[in-house]
Order: C-alpha cells, then structure tokens, then sequence
C-alpha cells in the first residue's frame, strides 16, 4: 500500500482517500507509547507532525473514534500517525523541533529579559513580561510563522514616549530604541507603523 512514501502537503488527501483501513486504536496506543518512552510531548507532536492543537491531539489520543465512523478529514491525522510511525527517524525529528522550540522559548523569554534590568526592578519587569510570553507558548512552531512580539507595559511606554516626540522616526532614533529596548529594529519599525494606522 502507497502509505510508506513520505506525504507531501498535496498527497495527504489521496493518502487518505487510498488507504486501507487503519485501526485506529492500535496506531493511537503505538503513538503514545513512543512519545511516553521518549520523554516527548502531545502538544510538540500534534503541532508539528498532525497541524493540530494540544487539546485537539489529546482528544484524538484519548478517544480515537472508529475508522469507519470517521470521514475523510477525520482520518487524515491517522494516517499521518501512520506514516510517522513508519518512519525510522521520526523520533529524532521530533527531538530536533524540540530543542529548537526549546531554544527559541528560552530567547524569547530572556532575551526580552537580558537589559535593562539595573535601570528597574527585575521582579516587576518579569512579572510583566511573562504573562504575554506564555500566551507566546501556544503558538503553533512552525518554520512558516515568526512568533508574535508582545511588548511589556515599559516597552510600550517607552516607544509611546518617543512618538509623541517624533512620529516618524529617523533610521538612527529607531536603533537607538531597538537598543535600549533591547527590540529588534523591524519590531519598533513596525510598532510605529501600527500605532499611526490605529
């Protein structure tokens, strides 16, 4: 049967229009038993490998519907189940997003953490920067999709502040603010060109 080839984004349907019937229960049970002994989250897994969210795979790995009560789209996370199941290396790809989402979650929360800590309290800058950067958390990783930027309560003032002054800001006054900021210039470009539009 054609289930081995790897899916490409186009061939998934036919994949699943094609394929014999699964058992539904069986591939589930084999999932969980990978990502358990591997020490690899529901919520990496339904992301990456099925497109759906944490409480969607969880759904789907706790209560697997028949094969036969599914329809077609149904049965689409089954089959790419399969097909990761199927492949030898799947385990590695999943630690490699792992570390990867991994390393972008620890920038993202202390890179935003790193300066400006010694012009004010440490404690009252986290508290209010961690809130935003959990919601960050349940972001879909994907390659395609950069993480939102959510500024903290100064971050915002700061950039208030210097509008009021200059709403157009020259090349050297948004560095200037990138660095103080700690921000990425394109992040103040764009904050200035949303805060004009709104």
């Amino acid at each position: 049967m054609g289930l081995h080839q790897p899916a490409t984004p186009l061939g998934i349907q036919e994949l699943v229009a094609m394929s014999p019937e699964l058992d539904t229960y069986a591939i589930t049970k084999k999932v969980k038993e990978v990502l358990t002994d591997n020490n690899l989250g529901q919520r990496l897994f339904g992301e990456t490998i099925l497109g759906l969210t944490q409480g969607s795979v969880s759904d789907l790995l706790s209560r697997p519907k028949p094969w036969h009560k599914l329809s077609l789209k149904g049965r689409e996370p089954f089959v790419r189940m399969q097909l990761w199941l199927n492949d030898p290396h799947n385990v590695e790809k999943l630690r490699v997003m792992k570390k990867m989402e991994k390393k972008a979650y620890l920038k993202r929360r202390y890179g935003l953490l790193s300066t400006g800590s010694d012009s004010d309290s440490p404690s009252t800058r986290s508290e209010c920067v961690s809130p935003a950067l959990a919601s960050l958390d349940l972001c879909p990783f994907s390659q395609v999709k950069k993480p939102r930027v959510v500024l903290g309560a100064e971050e915002k003032e700061a950039l208030r502040k210097a509008y009021m002054q200059e709403p157009y800001p020259s090349q050297n006054t948004i560095e200037m603010l990138a660095s103080q900021l700690n921000l990425k210039t394109n992040t103040v470009i764009n904050w200035f060109h949303n805060y004009r539009q709104g």
